[in-house]
């Protein structure tokens, strides 16, 4: 069975890709660590919620990205699950899992679900309102982040 690797679209075709392809790229680019990929896909202009709260550091508003919880679960990675798109908008269904580094064995497992409502203009996302499981996902996040000892404020 062949591994699909999904590339974004040149930027040339972009105005063409829809919220749930141009969020389907990011996360891609996400799960490959490849950071200046992820962020082409993102507007300057983001807007961004989490869990309601409006924020504006990328790296709060997708977790995945956080470089504490990369260290501490190499093989983090998110899971699209569903979408569903109407126009320029999309809803993306997601669970984010990872298993700790063999020298972070006593975290426990990541497992986290949530859903993303995206926006696109011009085949880049600029409005985001993410949901998850917050209280799970901080509560390995401050252990990950005790384990590696990092501040709770640093990324």
């Amino acid at each position: 069975m062949a591994t699909r690797i999904a590339m974004p679209r040149p930027v040339r075709y972009r105005g063409s890709v829809n919220a749930a392809e141009a969020f389907r790229a990011y996360n891609d680019a996400v799960n490959r660590q490849d950071r200046a990929m992820a962020r082409a896909w993102v507007s300057p202009d983001l807007t961004a919620t989490v869990n309601g709260c409006p924020v504006t550091d990328i790296a709060y508003v997708d977790p995945v990205m956080d470089r504490t919880l990369l260290r501490c679960y190499p093989d983090c990675h998110r899971e699209i699950l569903r979408t569903l798109v109407e126009g320029d908008q999309a809803a993306v269904r997601w669970r984010t899992r990872g298993t700790p580094a063999e020298d972070r064995a006593s975290l426990p497992p990541l497992d986290v679900h949530g859903c993303v409502f995206a926006r696109v203009r011009g085949g880049r996302i600029v409005n985001v309102a993410i949901y998850y499981e917050d209280v799970g996902l901080q509560a390995v996040l401050t252990r990950a982040r005790q384990s590696c000892g990092v501040p709770a404020h640093h990324r």
